[in-house]
């Protein structure tokens, strides 16, 4: 498994300065305080993405829900709640109403009825998600004359907060020359940059209040990756109150994303640096955690070794408590990047193991963490060479260091091989090169890719918008010889991808195990505390029209390592492949 393009954004986490003000300790939340909060964080989400006021879209956002956590923990029941939710809302939604649920609705607002003819109509569009990082995604506030798939600013939005209370969110203002209306004044823009620490208990909350309402309101797989988000948002409130610490915390974070059940999804920051690890590699292999490479000079581990313990405790227990923290929409796409990530860790960062060689002798043993993970001088599978002929007229390509160059440089060859073996177990970085020579036909590059456009919250009557497809044309001299791909469970996004087309037409075999269902363009976002959030913000198919998500693209022939095979030193999976293509 190459995790190296998988992994490498967990590398990217912004650093961020100290705090301006005194942490505040961890405290638990009182069962009044959850309520207050879990009502805090759903009308936080309707008015940040949906009120479309001029006041709301210049809004600091991290300020306003730092400060309103702490506005709101404390209120005493219902109608204080009210008071509170209002006070912090009300400067950047002039037209919000808040009132318990136990009375009757107030009377909307004054100034949501339209003031003249001449005015327009302003409400937000969503297409997917804008993060920190350029993409296809944008969210703008349409401006119009009334139309009629917008909301109507005289029927605000209504919906009950929890905590006893209820608002009542206008989705659609009007406006003129000048701005919104009704008139309110700007947000004052502070002259100090004010950074947030993990550390504070006020920042922890404000966190999970705003990275619980993205998915909220924009994750295009609540219906075929099943959770109930509503649950996690209090488990991750009252986690958050105690933590200890930011990278505690993390912990927090990461256990709610995973939640999502999206291969892309993880949570990033400073205070966990993944810049090195254990001189080994290991794999989940029947039921067991295997050693399956050693670094030169690593004294008392071998191939085939298995890990009976982690620090002392059984191995199985750690990789399983750890998992919880792992997103993906396969269980062995977990599993397999629970194990990887489990190597890794800060340089010279020790860890034991118990391990029991293939002679039944065992053995204990500390190790630091003193390769690399990613980059020169880490540590990589067995693999032939880029390009290869393993047999005579039998070839193997490897789609992860083979560049088009390379490809192109042997074309000749591989135009008139008997057979290719082409190595997809990790993150390719060739192109579509490969199946422009293998069809004799235009083909569509991969599946069918909708962006999800919403207007109104909670994903309510959220629409899909097809992404168009790019079309892969066929090159001379074609691919004649029987070709397989090599595949794993971390066969993840482009690989699969690319792998659509030669699924549904059947271009080649495909070897190995299910990929990890994942694809999709990712949108990360930044919460308060310097931590940063990845998930998947298109929702894909694959060419018919079926699931594709947990599914992933599903091999021919089945074939997977195993115990004896790592003993000794072969790869199952490159035999299988060859197998197939001498045939």
């Amino acid at each position: 498994m190459r995790f190296r393009a998988v992994f490498l954004l967990c590398l990217t986490a912004s650093t961020f300065g100290r705090p301006s003000t005194a942490a505040e300790p961890p405290r638990p939340l009182s069962d009044r305080g959850l309520e207050n909060l879990v009502a805090f964080t759903r009308l936080l989400g309707y008015v940040r993405y949906f009120h479309p006021s001029d006041q709301a879209a210049a809004a600091d956002w991290d300020a306003l829900a730092v400060a309103g956590v702490r506005e709101v923990e404390g209120a005493a029941g219902p109608a204080e709640l009210a008071r509170g939710l209002e006070k912090v809302f009300q400067p950047v939604a002039p037209t919000l109403r808040v009132y318990p649920t136990s009375a009757a609705p107030p009377a909307p607002a004054a100034g949501l009825s339209r003031p003249g003819p001449a005015a327009k109509m302003v409400a937000w569009e969503h297409h997917g998600y804008v993060g920190f990082m350029p993409g296809i995604y944008k969210s703008e506030r349409v401006t119009a004359p009334p139309r009629t798939d917008l909301p109507d600013p005289g029927r605000p939005f209504q919906a009950e907060l929890g905590g006893g209370v209820s608002a009542l969110v206008p989705l659609a203002l009007w406006q003129d020359g000048t701005g919104t209306l009704p008139r309110a004044e700007m947000p004052a823009k502070s002259a100090e940059k004010v950074s947030y620490s993990g550390d504070d208990r006020s920042t922890r909350l404000a966190a999970v209040a705003l990275a619980w309402n993205v998915p909220q309101h924009f994750y295009p797989y609540f219906d075929v990756a099943p959770v109930d988000w509503p649950a996690a948002l209090r488990r991750a409130l009252k986690t958050a109150a105690t933590d200890r610490d930011q990278r505690a915390f993390l912990d927090t974070l990461r256990r709610m994303i995973a939640g999502l059940q999206d291969g892309h999804a993880m949570v990033v920051h400073k205070s966990d640096p993944w810049t090195h690890r254990l001189p080994l590699l290991w794999e989940w292999i029947e039921d067991q955690l295997v050693v399956t490479r050693v670094a030169p000079g690593t004294a008392g581990l071998q191939r085939g070794d298995v890990v009976v313990k982690i620090d002392g405790r059984p191995a199985r227990e750690v990789v399983e408590e750890r998992e919880e923290l792992i997103s993906g929409a396969t269980a062995a796409f977990r599993r397999t990047a629970n194990v990887f990530s489990l190597a890794l860790g800060a340089e010279n960062s020790e860890v034991r193991l118990d391990v029991r060689h293939p002679s039944g002798e065992t053995a204990s043993l500390a190790l630091q963490r003193t390769v690399p993970s990613f980059g020169p001088g880490g540590l990589e599978e067995a693999r032939p060479e880029k390009i290869a002929e393993l047999r005579p007229g039998i070839f193997y390509l490897d789609g992860e260091r083979a560049t088009d160059e390379d490809f192109n440089a042997a074309l000749d060859r591989l135009a008139s091989a008997k057979g290719i073996v082409i190595d997809f177990r990790g993150h390719p970085g060739i192109s579509t090169v490969v199946l422009a020579h293998l069809v004799d036909h235009p083909v569509a590059q991969d599946g069918l890719g909708y962006i999800p456009v919403t207007l109104i919250p909670d994903r309510e009557g959220t629409r899909l918008e097809r992404v168009p497809v790019k079309m892969i044309q066929p090159l001379a001299p074609r691919l004649r010889g029987k070709v397989a791909f090599l595949t794993s469970a971390m066969t993840v996004s482009y690989p699969e991808n690319y792998l659509m087309p030669v699924e549904h037409l059947h271009l080649a075999e495909i070897v190995g195990t299910p990929t990890a269902g994942t694809t999709g363009n990712f949108a990360p976002f930044a919460v308060p505390g310097g931590y940063q959030v990845f998930w998947t913000a298109m929702r894909s198919e694959k060419p018919d029209g079926s699931r594709f998500h947990g599914v992933g693209i599903q091999p021919t022939v089945l074939a997977a390592p195993t115990l004896r095979g790592v003993i000794e030193g072969r790869d199952e999976v490159l035999e299988k492949g060859l197998e197939v293509v001498s045939r």
